[in-house]
């Protein structure tokens, strides 16, 4: 079973190392939080970034704010997947009416004519003869289940890509809303790092300071600047993905709905989740209905070139003036088995196909186990950062600020303590959009993403 990883705003390498340690740099206080301590919800406030370089999807009426669920939603129904897997529809009806005809092959008409010159007369002689051949096997009977089999491929396939594409949407709308927080996160930083610039030029003016700490001070908001446009640049890429993935117009404004770092940290059942995998899991009923079509279709080919007995009549009018009607049975002579190299050929893609189920059954076990321990991981990282970084570099940079503004500290200290808390922050930014997307493996995982999101 694939997994589905939507290209999310490409996270550059070189952006993400130079600016989560020198381009961080970007502000000193941290960020307004929330009672439990965590950054409030992505609300990024004006950007000091000039008008020329602000990104340039949005339109004058309001953004469209989607939730998860609204994401997930919105792909399981617009989806491309879903609109290539919804496609053969029309033909598999066609199918179901065609393999109902009572004629599988059709009579042929034999029409002779000649002269005939004898001594007891001569004339025109003409003859005529109708023959129909008869399939040994069933062949109407196999178009049958071909059909059935068909028509049911089609409705699990568009299951399956329902799901897929829910789960594209929805790790596209994580990735946007990460993108959104980082925004966030470096914008404040601009103003933070404004302010230390601030209290540099006075101390420098004063004698205090030395000119290569406002000269770094310079550099530092320069680099907050380009770490904005950076972040900014990746929220362009996830909202052109989520637009694609939810089936929206390319240039429709949207926006992320809900807190990025709210989960439900309720420990899953594994038995009760490799349960609801097995039960009538997309991915699983995809692979079953193609081995069922496959052995349908071999069955077909068996019948269809199986050996014919042909029934028909003839009339003839001699040269003479004498009639004859006679009747017509043909019989193949059992010299060989001509469709035995195709039914062959089918048979094989039907055990191919009926290994492939066994495969995707061991797939889909291990995605749930694999998700499971993801989801896992991902919290304790997120809580690790969360209760063990965050607070600690908060007074660090508390404390550095103080001393820079009793004079006891130079800016240089300052600066460090606002790189490792922004730094900090957005790895903890990072580590819930990563929980955020441990969850939503596990849903596609189990099957239950397609009808709605927690």
């Amino acid at each position: 079973m694939r997994e589905i990883r939507p290209p999310g705003p490409a996270r550059r390498p070189f952006a993400h190392a130079a600016l989560a340690t020198g381009l961080c740099l970007v502000g000193l206080g941290a960020a307004p939080a929330r009672a439990d301590g965590q950054p409030a919800a992505p609300s990024p406030p004006p950007s000091t970034i000039p008008e020329a370089h602000r990104v340039a999807d949005e339109h004058a009426h309001a953004p469209q704010r989607l939730t998860r669920r609204d994401a997930a939603a919105l792909g399981a129904e617009r989806g491309t997947a879903v609109l290539v897997a919804r496609a053969p529809r029309a033909g598999v009806a066609e199918t179901k009416i065609a393999a109902d005809a009572i004629f599988t092959l059709l009579p042929r008409a034999t029409v002779t004519a000649g002269a005939r010159h004898a001594a007891v007369g001569s004339g025109v002689e003409i003859g005529a003869a109708v023959m129909q051949d008869i399939h040994v096997a069933s062949v109407r009977g196999a178009r049958k289940d071909v059909a059935r089999a068909l028509g049911r491929l089609v409705d699990v396939d568009v299951g399956r890509a329902r799901l897929d594409a829910a789960a594209r949407a929805a790790l596209a709308w994580i990735t946007m809303a990460e993108a959104e927080e980082l925004v966030r996160i470096r914008a404040a930083g601009i103003e933070q790092v404004e302010g230390i610039l601030g209290a540099v030029r006075a101390r420098v003016k004063s004698g205090v300071g030395e000119p290569s700490e406002l000269a770094m001070a310079l550099g530092e908001l320069g680099a907050a600047r380009a770490g904005v446009l950076d972040a900014e640049g990746m929220l362009f890429e996830a909202r052109l993905e989520l637009r694609f993935a939810a089936g929206l117009p390319p240039g429709e404004p949207i926006e992320a709905a809900g807190d990025l770092y709210a989960s439900d940290d309720r420990a899953p059942d594994e038995a009760a989740a490799l349960r609801a995998a097995e039960r009538g899991h997309p991915a699983v009923e995809a692979a079953r209905a193609r081995a069922d079509l496959a052995r349908d279709e071999t069955r077909l080919t068996a019948a269809t070139l199986a050996p014919v007995v042909g029934v028909g009549v003839a009339y003839v009018r001699e040269g003479t003036g004498d009639q004859v009607i006679t009747g017509l049975v043909g019989v193949p002579l059992p010299f060989s088995s001509p469709g035995r190299f195709d039914t062959a050929r089918h048979r094989a893609s039907a055990d191919v196909a009926r290994a492939e189920l066994e495969v995707a059954k061991a797939e889909l076990a291990r995605d749930v186990r694999a998700a499971l321990h993801e989801r896992e991981h991902a919290r304790e990282v997120r809580d690790a950062i969360r209760t063990g970084a965050i607070e600690p570099m908060k007074e660090a940079l508390r404390i550095a600020r103080a001393q820079l503004d009793a004079g006891t500290r130079e800016a240089t200290t300052v600066l460090y303590a606002r790189q490792r808390l922004l730094t900090t922050q957005e790895q903890l930014a990072r580590a819930a959009s990563d929980v955020q997307r441990a969850d939503v493996r596990l849903e596609r995982a189990t099957g239950v993403l397609a009808g709605g999101t927690p």
